[in-house]
Formats: structure tokens, C-alpha cells, sequence
């Protein structure tokens, strides 16, 4: 083999693990890696998100929880009024949900909690 060759097949490597690397992940986190400028990068910033994602799961988990227990009724409000909110409010989730991964299944909690918070604060 001559250099040439040596650096063609470190190139094609290269190519070759930033394509398993971007068919593995979601399209919600396409850009983060997108700007990459080789696989290594790309690596550390998987490593780093994930890093992240295990250590605020759980504080996540637990604020989507408690901005979901807090939906009260309002002074005055009736019963169908409370439902028809919460009703409204649910309706608007799954259907974001939906159009944004297609299966629930894997729908980050912070897609969820941010959601959730942002019909939360509009009074739905």
C-alpha cells in the first residue's frame, strides 16, 4: 500500500462510521450531530448527551409528574368545564406527540415536560 492508499481507506472508514453513526440516531438530535466535523466529535457529543440525558432523567421524570399533578380545577370553575380543559389539554399532547415521533414510545421526558409546561402555562 502507498500513502494515498493508506489515507483513502482512513477516509472511507472515516465516511463509513459517521454514516452508522447518523442512521443510529433520532431525528430530534440530527442537528447537534450534523455539525460535527468528523465521527470522533460526533462520539464525544453522543457520549456527552447521554452523559446528561442519565443524570437529569430522573429530575425530568419527576417535574413532568408534578406539572401533571398540579392541574387543579380554578375558583368557580365547573366539573365540565375541568374536564373539558383537561380533555382540551391531553387532545393537544398526544396529537403534538404524534406528529412529532409517530410512535409514544419514544418521546423523550423532556419533550413530554416541555409540552406539557407549555399548555400549562397557556391556560388550556
Amino acid at each position: 500500500k502507498n500513502v494515498s492508499q493508506d489515507i483513502r481507506d482512513q477516509l472511507n472508514a472515516e465516511a463509513e462510521a459517521v454514516q452508522i453513526i447518523l442512521t443510529g440516531i433520532d431525528k430530534d438530535i440530527y442537528s447537534t450531530f450534523d455539525a460535527c466535523p468528523n465521527a470522533c466529535e460526533m462520539w464525544k457529543a453522543i457520549e456527552r448527551l447521554k452523559q446528561g440525558e442519565s443524570i437529569n432523567v430522573q429530575d425530568v421524570e419527576t417535574n413532568l409528574y408534578w406539572e401533571f399533578r398540579k392541574f387543579t380545577s380554578r375558583d368557580g370553575e365547573s366539573l365540565e368545564l375541568y374536564y373539558s380543559r383537561f380533555y382540551k389539554m391531553m387532545n393537544e399532547l398526544v396529537r403534538n406527540l404524534v406528529k412529532q415521533s409517530q410512535e409514544l414510545k419514544i418521546v423523550s421526558y423532556y419533550k413530554l415536560y416541555d409540552i406539557l409546561k407549555q399548555h400549562h402555562n397557556c391556560g388550556v
